[in-house]
C-alpha cells in the first residue's frame, strides 16, 4: 500500500468512527465508554467551530500519523514548522471537508486537504528576531558582543535604545510588567531565526542562545560562568534566610545573598578572541546550524554540540553527583561511537589520547583520571555510593577540568577528520579513533 492509499484508508476510518460516535444517543454513548474509558479523551475540532467531536483513541492517533507522513514529504518545511501545529491544521481541514461538507474520501480530496493544511501553516512562517534576557557577566565592557549568531547587548542600553519599539504594542502592560522583568537582568541576547513558524523559531533561538552560553562556559571556565543562564531557566537561589533555636531556647538566624553573576576578567572578550579565537570560530560555525537548520548539521558537529550541551548542564548543576553524571555523558558523546564491551576502558583511553597530545606521561595521568571519574559516575548510577558523599565536590572539580580539556581537544580532532571527509559518519569517527590509538599507543 503506497502513501496515498494508506492516507485514504486512515481518513475513511477517522471519518467513519467520528460519525458513529457523534450519532450515538446519550445512553448509547455512556454505555460505549464504560468499556472504552480512554476513548473519551480523544476528539476532533467541530467543523462548525462549536467545541469538539468525539473520535476515539485510534482515530485521533491516525490523524497524527497521516500528518507526520505527509509532512515528511515536504522537504525542509518539515524542519521549519511545528508538527503539532500542522496536525491541528490537518484535523480542522479533515473535519471541514469530510464531515461538514461530506466530500468523497478519494485521492483528489485528500490531496486538497493536505494542500489547504500546508497553506495555512505556511502563512505563519517568517523571520523572527528574539530578545531573551540573560545573566552573563556583571560588567558592560564591552557593552555588546557576539558569539556566532547571538548578539549580547547590555540591558540598560537595549531598553533605552529601543524604548519606543518595545512599548508600541501595549504601553501600559509593557511598562508595568515586561520592562521591570527585563530590567532584572544585565544582558539581553538577540538572535534572528529565518523562515520558521513561531514554536520552531522559539526552540531554535533557545538552543542557539544556550549554545552560545555553553561556548562561554567552555572557553572561560566554570568559576566565572556557573550562573550564566537565560531568563526563563531555573537558577539556584541567590537570596535565602534560615531560623534555628538551640537547647536553651535562644533564636539564631542567618541571611545569605549572592550575586547572580560575576565581575568579568579585565578585557575578557578581547582576550577570548585573541587567545581562543580558533576554538571560538569553530564553535560559532557549529552554533549557526542551530539557528538555520539543526537537521543539516554534520554528524561530528552534532556530536560536539551534544557534548557541549551536556557540559553546559553540568556547569550549571548545583549538586556534585548530578554534575559528575553529566560531565561523563559529555565525554561519552565525544568518545563512544558504537557498542563497546569495555566502555570505561574505551572512554578513558580515548579521553586521555585527546588530552595528552602524544605525551606518554600526560597520557598515563589523564587515563588514570578518566578511569577514576568514570568509576565514581558508575558507582553513583548503580547505587554503590551516596549522592551526598563528602568526596564528590572534589571529584566534580576534576571532572569539570577533564571534560573541558577533552571538548577543546575534540574540536581539533573532529576538524581534522572533516577536512579529510566533510560528511564523516560515526563509522568514520570510529576508524579515526582506532588510527589514533595505533599511532599513540604503539
Amino acid at each position: 500500500m503506497n502513501k496515498t492509499q494508506q492516507d485514504i484508508s486512515d481518513i475513511e476510518i477517522i471519518v467513519s468512527e467520528t460519525r458513529r460516535l457523534s450519532a450515538m444517543s446519550v445512553e448509547d454513548f455512556r454505555a460505549f465508554f464504560k468499556g472504552h474509558e480512554q476513548d473519551v479523551f480523544y476528539h476532533l475540532p467541530h467543523p462548525e467551530g462549536r467545541g469538539m467531536l468525539p473520535c476515539g483513541k485510534e482515530s485521533y492517533f491516525k490523524v497524527g500519523e497521516i500528518s507526520k507522513r505527509h509532512l515528511a514529504t515536504q522537504g525542509d518545511l518539515n524542519q521549519r514548522i511545528d508538527g503539532e501545529r500542522f496536525r491541528s491544521g490537518v484535523a480542522q481541514e479533515l473535519a471541514r471537508r469530510f464531515l461538514k461538507e461530506d466530500r468523497p474520501v478519494d485521492e483528489r480530496q485528500t490531496a486538497r486537504m493536505f494542500a489547504a493544511a500546508i497553506k495555512s501553516v505556511k502563512r505563519k512562517v517568517y523571520d523572527l528576531t528574539h530578545f531573551v534576557p540573560c545573566v552573563v557577566l556583571l560588567d558592560n565592557d564591552p557593552d555588546q558582543f557576539e558569539i556566532g549568531p547571538v548578539k549580547f547587548i547590555w540591558m540598560k542600553d537595549f531598553l533605552a535604545d529601543n524604548h519606543e519599539m518595545i512599548i508600541s504594542r501595549d504601553p501600559e502592560l509593557v511598562s508595568r510588567d515586561l520592562i521591570p522583568y527585563y530590567s532584572r537582568f544585565p544582558w539581553v541576547a538577540q538572535i534572528t531565526v529565518p523562515q520558521c513558524d513561531e514554536p520552531t523559531s522559539n526552540k531554535r533561538a533557545t538552543m542557539a542562545i544556550e549554545g552560545a552560553l555553553d561556548a562561554l562556559r567552555l572557553l572561560i571556565g566554570k568559576s566565572y560562568t556557573a550562573r550564566f543562564r537565560q531568563g526563563h531557566t531555573p537558577v539556584a537561589l541567590t537570596e535565602s534566610a534560615s531560623l534555628r533555636r538551640d537547647r536553651t531556647g535562644q533564636i539564631g538566624f542567618s541571611i545569605n545573598r549572592q550575586w547572580q553573576d560575576h565581575h568579568a576578567p579585565d578585557k575578557w572578550y578581547e582576550k577570548l578572541r585573541q587567545h581562543a579565537g580558533l576554538y571560538l570560530a569553530l564553535i560559532e560555525n557549529a552554533l549557526r546550524s542551530l539557528q538555520e537548520d539543526p537537521s543539516k548539521a554534520s554528524h561530528l558537529t552534532q556530536r560536539f554540540l551534544d557534548s557541549l550541551n551536556w557540559y553546559g548542564q553540568a556547569v550549571k548543576e548545583t549538586h556534585s553527583a548530578a554534575a559528575i553524571v553529566k560531565y561523563v555523558a559529555a565525554l561519552e558523546r565525544v568518545t563512544m561511537t558504537k557498542e563497546h564491551e569495555k566502555i570505561a576502558e574505551t572512554l578513558s583511553r580515548r579521553t586521555a589520547l585527546l588530552c595528552a597530545k602524544r605525551d606518554k606521561g600526560e597520557y598515563t595521568k589523564q587515563y588514570a583520571l578518566a578511569r577514576d571519574i568514570y568509576e565514581w559516575r558508575s558507582n553513583l548510577m548503580h547505587g554503590s555510593i551516596s549522592p551526598s558523599h563528602k568526596t564528590l565536590s572534589a571529584i566534580c572539580t576534576k571532572a569539570a577540568g577533564l571534560t573541558r580539556f577533552t571538548l577543546l581537544a575534540s574540536l581539533d580532532f573532529f576538524t581534522a577528520i572533516e577536512k579529510q571527509k566533510p560528511c564523516a559518519t560515526s563509522a568514520d569517527l570510529e576508524r579515526a579513533y582506532k588510527q589514533l590509538e595505533i599511532m599513540d599507543i604503539s
